[in-house]
């Protein structure tokens, strides 16, 4: 085989792979867009930086999220995912211990 056939070859695949790559990253852009459009007030979410909040008012491209006792104002890209529920803070239990088994007598 030529080089200039194996060259077409490799340009040919390249340019594939290149085309899934746009084609993936243009669908995930579009779900961000439809998730973060569906968003209003009262809306459980995650922000990028991993904190939990609930949208309190949505100004443009600007959410008015309470976190706890904090009330944060995010752009709109900061919201990673829509989530059912924030998760509540569990108090630490100690662990059980496991029974002591009994020593083995030597007969």
């Amino acid at each position: 085989m030529p080089a200039e056939s194996t060259t077409i070859i490799v340009y040919v695949i390249l340019f594939g792979l290149m085309g899934l790559m746009w084609n993936n990253g243009r669908k995930r852009k579009k779900a961000a867009l439809e998730m973060q459009s569906s968003l209003g007030a009262g809306s459980d979410v995650m922000l990028t930086s991993g904190i939990y909040a609930t949208i309190v008012s949505v100004d443009g491209d600007k959410f008015t999220v309470k976190s706890g006792t904090s009330t944060l104002v995010v752009a709109k890209a900061a919201i990673l995912r829509q989530v059912a529920a924030a998760p509540e803070a569990k108090p630490a239990t100690p662990a059980k211990k496991a029974p002591a088994k009994a020593a083995k007598t030597a007969k």
